[in-house]
């Protein structure tokens, strides 16, 4: 079956669809950009038909009325296309997914009936690809998402996969890492991008509850189970990591992995141990007056930008200190990037 291919899935970002070709061309964005300024040969992505699943062009514009459709005019023509035949992807709640569309030219000849009772054989097999790379997409987005939000909270989180590779860990877990290793003088040296290796200790944590959950699958032993293990750092007061395994998702992976929390009570200064659920509690106003004194501006600027007076700004920086556990001004200036 001649004919050059173009697959197109439904996308979210600067433009309607994620689109790849076949066809040779020598700017493949252009040749992809003039195909989504032409617009969708087979009809819009609003006009839901989920019985649909293989067009023809020539079933739905006859030869007579091409040069008046934009879409011959600017895309088809130029290229050199004549025919079409698209397999249309819908999923369950009858959304448009993407489409895999075959072009020909005009020697090339339309496709015949027998051809398109062989794509209608195909589409399924097609389909279900389409479906699963859509169900992945989802489920990275929202790891992606995750990921974005953990890398600026003050939380201390590692992610080790079941092998004891690390997969992810933030900004306030390196800097923890490396004064955990190295302790507080040494770690200033270390720049955030510098990512430390795990610690013996809490890698060997790691081993130990891997080897109690095999443990406990070979035996059948889950109530007996402890999916928790708490590390003393060896020399720094205060300093401690709770390993917990988090259960595999059968739909998603094999393996559980390893959640690494990081906590550094007495070594770290007042103003980094201040925790999420702290700075939760503030107000939207308390956050916005918190935020800019810690930039360095007055009372009298704050309230100037505020349209507030100043007796209100003191009361928010009242129970904002209150809020965060914190005296004075002076220690907002190392949180003033977590309020705003």
């Amino acid at each position: 079956m001649p004919l050059d291919a173009l697959i197109g899935i439904r996308y979210y970002g600067g433009r309607p669809m994620l689109l790849r070709t076949t066809h040779p061309v020598p700017d493949e964005t252009a040749y992809l950009n003039g195909l989504v300024e032409a617009g969708l040969w087979w009809g819009e992505t609003g006009e839901r038909d989920p019985a649909v699943d293989i067009r023809r062009l020539s079933d739905i514009r006859d030869g007579s009325s091409l040069d008046d459709w934009r879409h011959f005019q600017e895309f088809l023509k130029p290229h050199g296309w004549r025919h079409l035949a698209g397999l249309l992807f819908w999923g369950d709640d009858g959304d448009f997914l993407g489409e895999l569309t075959l072009h020909r030219t005009a020697s090339q000849g339309d496709f015949s009936d027998e051809e398109l009772t062989l794509l209608r054989r195909l589409h399924p097999h097609i389909g279900a690809s389409v479906a699963r790379l859509v169900k992945l997409d989802r489920r990275q987005s929202g790891r992606t998402a995750l990921e974005k939000v953990l890398r600026c909270l003050p939380l201390r989180v590692v992610i080790v996969n079941w092998h004891g590779k690390v997969e992810f860990m933030n900004r306030a877990a390196i800097e923890a890492l490396h004064i955990w290793r190295v302790g507080v003088s040494a770690a200033r040296s270390f720049t955030p991008e510098a990512r430390p290796c795990l610690p013996d200790e809490i890698a060997q944590a790691c081993a130990s509850l891997r080897s109690r959950y095999e443990g406990a699958v070979r035996d059948d032993a889950f109530r007996h189970y402890a999916s928790k293990e708490r590390v003393l750092h060896p020399v720094l007061q205060g300093g401690l990591a709770e390993v917990s395994i988090l259960s595999a998702d059968f739909r998603q992976a094999i393996h559980p992995s390893f959640l690494i929390e990081i906590r550094l009570l007495e070594v770290l200064s007042d103003d980094a141990a201040i925790t999420i659920d702290d700075l939760a509690k503030l107000t939207p106003s308390e956050r916005a007056v918190a935020r800019r004194a810690g930039e360095g501006a007055s009372n009298s600027e704050i309230a100037v930008e505020m349209c507030v007076s100043v007796n209100t700004v003191r009361t928010h920086l009242r129970s904002a200190f209150g809020k965060l556990g914190i005296d004075r001004r002076a220690k907002l200036v190392g949180i003033r990037e977590l309020l705003a």
